[in-house]
Parts: structure tokens; sequence; C-alpha cells
């Protein structure tokens, strides 16, 4: 996942670079997800189908916290 990871982050700066705004999204989950939050030119994660699948096997509740503390550390 490093070298998949460093062509994201280099797309991610030459988006922000010119103007365009990063999203990611589509397969994310926790641990992507803390990976990928620090590429600081991602504005925004989609992680809404990856809660709804987990919630179905752990609860909406766990999933979400679980993800809350991913996002604040």
């Amino acid at each position: 996942m490093n070298l998949e990871f460093e062509k994201i982050k280099k797309t991610a700066v030459f988006a922000k670079k010119n103007n365009l705004g990063v999203h990611c999204g589509h397969g994310l989950n926790y641990l992507s997800a803390k990976k990928f939050k620090k590429i600081k030119e991602i504005l925004e994660f989609n992680i809404g189908h990856f809660i709804i699948s987990d919630s179905v096997f752990f609860g909406l509740t766990k999933v979400i916290k679980n993800f809350t503390k991913i996002i604040k550390n």
C-alpha cells in the first residue's frame, strides 16, 4: 500500500496546486482512513458505505465511535 499511498499523495498535492478539490472514498476502512488522513490536501472523506456495511456486523454506534477515534487522533 505504500507505493499506492505515495501515488495518491502526489496526486493530491498536484490537484491542490491546480485548485482542484480532493475527496477520498469508496473502499475506505479504518486502516486506510487512518493512513489517508495524513494527506492534508484531502478535503473530505466519504465513509458512509463503510459505516453502514460494518454496522451490520458491529452496530452503528460502535462503528461511528471507532471512526470518530480515528478522525480525532
